[in-house]
């Protein structure tokens, strides 16, 4: 049979048409394009990574809020991240979006949370966040930023591996650091106090953190096979455990269990495989367990335990919550209040501290450790979402979750070992994430850690599940706007970061003058911290306490004092401490300048305080003093007796009450009010100082003599008081020590002639 030879084909010179010169610019065009693909991948990449290694390390001692080092360097790097992206965005003329079901969710959770600032009670607080908080508007943006920059930029397994092996070395530092505080050493150097805080500033917040990246080193010693590296890694998760036991954090021990039984069931044929080498590891983290529990000053059992107590009750046994739980359980219970008084948009993101007041019960205040104590979170998640972005929020953060699993669900069927072991970390740590904040709440570092993953397992399931992008052609207008409007928001952010980061530098030398009793030169920071953020609410309540301090030097001091006070209220209506400062404010002027204007400005303040914190003792202090002024004394006691129904061991209402009553001639309730002040405060020497006067007085001069001596020993540079003491002596006959006592009177005050004379019968022969 005869081979047929394939017809050789005429060459054809390929002869370039007119314009070639254009093609080759557009060709060269091209391969830069493609270069810059690679680079700036590359870029968004590290960027993504510094975030990751910076934010639970990173800490600057000369600022009051830990979280703002932190805040800002995400909001940073993020910005310079979509600025790359937006640049890549223009070069390419097209944006490439992946088909992903996640996407209508993350859409929608960005919309609840701008809805949420919109109807929010304080929006510029829900913009940037509660003070050493940080987490509103502008940075659960950035969350959801960061996770769709890992969708799109994390495709790889191997790249996962590094940044795994990366957070395993973050954590080990940062475990280091946490070990060696409880023995004086404090690598953070932000005074930790002996506390297991890390760079974290909370040790629930470092036992969170630990609590998550621990199964990044058990995954990736199941997935190494390196000797060498299982060592390092080894290593490391054990300074991690280690870190966790000695932060005592319940929450963190919860969420360990709960992501520990996800890699269990998730890799449970594999790990049999390994039960060798998985009861190796398990062994030595046992011991490790029990070596820590055997010493007192490491041991988490005494917390553990105290979370239940067993009481007697009808003569039987029964328990209930106790210590930080049963707090945590009036907290949910206002949470609950809220969430019915809001249940659409919530109150705004980070606005909890502003309407929790308003449904505080007894209860509430006396577990969380009773006067004027402030919660700026539900201590809850799911509670918190609910309150602060209303049911919507709740449930698109849900759509959020449940969207993710349902894709895990269907990328670990396609996936195989040792991928799965990097994967099965990964939600174990999101697990973890997400249980331990039913207990408490997420950070800066742990919610950057959350987003992260579930963007960087998303991107590493897109290749595996096949989805596809959508190509969308962008206009030349588009591709020059976008880089302008995100390096215009690179340049805002960095322009606030700045601002609010040198603010804080002040707020913390303020705070450092005013323990040092540099009252004037403390005003001066809080009033420059404040001219670099003058949205920063949170700096008032300590400016307006130094302010107050120097009130009452003159008109013009206490015209400040106002002054601050109403540009506290006009930063934050909610605030029910403002208007009591206010209030107090505007009586001092009636009381001590006879303003009858602010008489009623005053009166005005307290109904707003009231109404905003119905369990607020100050305001009615506050009107007391006012009806004292006007000698309205019965309407005095009314006001001071409620303050005593919100809290009844306050020594000073009691002491308050008790004079009250002397001065109206009830001297039994009156005695009786004075010595419940001695007793929930012995160190109340104006109430000694009162019962001391009355007894003797009534003639019963060994009391008079047992109040005045505690007095004079509690504040020996007081004249009155040693003179009050030599007139007991003095009445007693003990001649000698009356005459001390009124020695020690004129040497502290030596133009008082009532000393002088008493001290000259005293020395009488």
């Amino acid at each position: 049979m005869k081979k047929h030879k394939k017809p050789v084909q005429a060459y054809r010179p390929k002869i370039p048409f007119a314009g070639g010169a254009t093609s080759a610019r557009g060709a060269i065009s091209a391969r830069g394009a493609t270069s810059f693909v690679g680079i700036d991948e590359s870029l968004i990449q590290w960027g993504l990574l510094l975030i990751l290694i910076a934010t639970p390390l990173i800490i600057d001692p000369r600022f009051s809020s830990i979280e703002l080092t932190k805040a800002v360097w995400m909001w940073v790097i993020s910005c310079v991240c979509l600025l790359i992206w937006s640049v890549r965005a223009g070069i390419n003329a097209k944006l490439m979006i992946l088909r992903i079901p996640i996407n209508i969710p993350l859409i929608a959770f960005l919309l609840s949370c701008i809805l949420s600032t919109c109807f929010s009670l304080i929006p510029h607080l829900s913009l940037y966040g509660e003070y050493k908080r940080h987490e509103g508007l502008l940075t659960l943006i950035n969350y959801a930023i960061l996770c769709c920059l890992c969708i799109h930029f994390v495709r790889e397994t191997a790249l996962f591996k590094k940044w795994l092996m990366i957070l395993v070395c973050v954590g080990g530092i940062a475990a280091v650091c946490g070990i060696l505080q409880p023995f004086g050493i404090d690598l953070s150097r932000w005074g930790s106090g002996g506390v297991p805080i890390s760079f974290f500033g909370n040790q629930n917040y470092a036992g969170g953190y630990m609590a998550m990246v621990i199964f990044f080193g058990l995954g990736l010693l199941l997935e190494n096979e390196g000797r060498g590296q299982k060592i390092f890694i080894g290593i490391n998760s054990l300074l991690i455990y280690v870190c966790l036991i000695i932060t005592k954090n319940r929450g963190g021990f919860l969420g360990l269990l709960a992501g520990l039984m996800v890699f269990i069931v998730l890799n449970r044929a594999e790990i049999w495989k390994r039960r060798k080498t998985a009861a190796i590891y398990g062994l030595i983290f046992l011991l490790a367990t029990i070596g820590l529990c055997l010493h007192e000053k490491t041991s988490p059992l005494p917390k553990l335990t105290s979370t239940i107590r067993i009481v007697q009750s009808q003569g039987k046994e029964k328990i209930e919550a106790a210590g930080t739980f049963a707090n945590r359980i009036q907290i949910w219970k206002t949470t609950l209040h809220i969430i019915r008084d809001n249940p659409i948009f919530g109150i705004g993101i980070d606005a909890f501290r502003m309407a929790a007041t308003k449904h505080e019960t007894p209860e509430f205040i006396h577990a969380e450790g009773g006067y004027n104590v402030l919660i700026d979170k539900a201590h809850n998640e799911m509670l918190d979402i609910a309150a602060t972005r209303g049911l919507v929020g709740l449930l698109v953060y849900l759509w959020v979750l449940v969207s993710f699993f349902v894709f895990v669900g269907r990328l670990w069927k396609r996936m195989e070992y040792p991928d799965k072991w990097l994967v099965s970390s990964g939600i174990a740590a999101i697990i973890s994430y997400l249980i331990q904040n039913e207990v408490g709440f997420g950070v800066v570092p742990t919610s950057i850690l959350f987003w992260v993953l579930i963007g960087g397992i998303i991107g590493i399931g897109v290749k595996a599940t096949g989805h596809s992008y959508s190509t969308i052609k962008i206009s030349l207008l588009l591709r020059i706007g976008l880089p302008i409007f995100f390096l215009l928001l690179s340049i805002i952010i960095i322009r606030y970061s700045f601002f609010a980061c040198r603010a804080d530098i002040y707020y913390k030398n303020a705070l450092a003058l005013s323990q040092r009793q540099d009252t004037d030169q403390a005003i001066y920071m809080y009033e420059k911290a404040l001219s670099y953020n003058p949205n920063e609410e949170f700096y008032y309540g300590e400016m307006l306490a130094a302010y107050s301090l120097i009130s009452e030097r003159s008109r013009d001091s206490l015209n400040l004092l106002i002054k601050r006070a109403e540009d506290a209220v006009r930063v934050n209506p909610h605030h029910a401490y403002y208007y009591n400062v206010l209030s107090s404010s505007y009586g001092k002027a009636y009381v001590l300048y006879n303003d009858t204007a602010a008489r009623e400005k005053a009166v005005d303040a307290c109904a707003h305080a009231l109404k905003l914190k119905p369990l607020f003792a100050d305001p009615h202090n506050n009107l007391a003093a006012i009806f004292v002024h006007e000698n309205r004394y019965k309407e005095a006691m009314d006001e001071i007796g409620e303050a005593i129904k919100i809290y009844p061991e306050h020594a000073e209402y009691w002491r308050i009450l008790g004079e009250l009553q002397l001065q109206q001639g009830l001297e039994i309730d009156g005695i009786s009010s004075l010595e419940k002040a001695v007793k929930y405060d012995s160190n109340l020497v104006s109430a000694r100082a009162s019962l001391g006067k009355f007894y003797f007085k009534a003639g019963f001069l060994l009391k008079a003599e047992e109040m005045m001596k505690q007095a004079v020993l509690l504040v020996p540079d007081n004249p009155g008081y040693h003179g009050d003491l030599g007139s007991i002596y003095f009445k007693q006959g003990k001649l000698d020590k009356a005459a001390a006592e009124f020695s020690i009177a004129l040497k502290l005050s030596p133009d008082n002639s009532y000393f002088k004379q008493m001290l000259a019968y005293s020395t009488q022969t």
